[in-house]
């Protein structure tokens, strides 16, 4: 299974991150696709999360490396 990794600091914007997401989804079936978002601030993580899951992806949320 793949693993995306997506930070608020390479994401500049909602639609940076919706823009990424509809060419990662024409590139990969969803079942092989598992985002995983990393974020210190717990905000950013949830609504990064809710955008994910919005497109139909069970996104891994953590806000440390060492925790996944």
């Amino acid at each position: 299974m793949d693993t995306a990794v997506l930070t608020s600091a390479t994401l500049h914007s909602v639609s940076v991150l919706q823009t990424y997401l509809k060419t990662v989804e024409k590139g990969a079936a969803k079942s092989s696709l598992t985002p995983c978002i990393l974020d210190d601030d717990p905000a950013q993580l949830e609504m990064l999360a809710a955008l994910i899951a919005d497109i139909g992806y069970e996104p891994i949320t953590t806000s440390s490396p060492r925790k996944r």
